[in-house]
């Protein structure tokens, strides 16, 4: 089975003045029309988006869960959405109900890959694949496929599709010749051997020692 890398092209679009909750404490809602924040989807929105599922449990304080949504929405906008007309002041979405259902989504897959079966409905788990395109990777080396979602929840879903076992994601390979995304331990910093190796060779060549 042949196993590759991936890309996804999608800018989150935030307001300026983030959001707040309304009176009912279920929908947010911009602050101000004073326009947006535009920021490129990484994969440390995939690894909030894991911290906010974590909160999102019958345990966890009903403040809390309002703060950490707070929190995500603040700073990656509305997943939900790919209307600009959402990020005008008065135009609300159902956050509360909303991130339930995805984080409701992301743990069933979580506990299905754990079981080793099959999801009894994956159409829920995979998002619109119809923009799919290919360019060269961060290197120029090689070419690789690009999703470009409409929305930040079909980029994360994307991402949780290809990346449900990770530890975490948002990590970047320390050597700086490298500098490649991969996963692994908390206290794993290069992303291969190789570049173990390589790091540790530049580092005690000689001339390089201090005397």
């Amino acid at each position: 089975m042949y196993s590759g890398n991936f890309d996804i092209e999608f800018i989150c679009k935030v307001p300026k003045h983030g959001y707040v909750w309304k009176d009912n404490k279920i929908d947010l809602v911009p602050k101000r029309n004073t326009g947006v924040i535009y920021k490129p989807y990484t994969q440390e929105a995939y690894d909030d988006f894991r911290r906010l599922a974590k909160y999102k449990t019958p345990k966890t304080n009903y403040i809390i869960n309002m703060e950490e949504t707070l929190r995500f929405a603040n700073k990656w906008g509305n997943p939900f959405s790919s209307s600009d007309n959402d990020i005008k002041i008065g135009a609300p979405f159902h956050a509360e109900m909303l991130f339930l259902q995805a984080v409701t989504l992301y743990r069933n897959l979580l506990k299905n890959i754990k079981d080793e079966i099959v999801p009894k409905k994956p159409n829920e788990f995979i998002p619109p694949l119809s923009f799919m395109t290919f360019g060269w990777d961060n290197n120029g080396d090689k070419m690789i496929p690009i999703y470009k979602p409409k929305c930040l929840w079909d980029a994360i879903r994307f991402t949780m599709l290809f990346s449900i076992d990770a530890k975490e994601t948002s990590k970047v390979c320390a050597r700086k010749e490298c500098g490649k995304t991969f996963s692994g331990r908390s206290n794993k910093i290069y992303c291969s051997p190789a570049c173990t190796k390589k790091m540790w060779d530049d580092v005690n060549r000689p001339g390089k020692k201090s005397n």
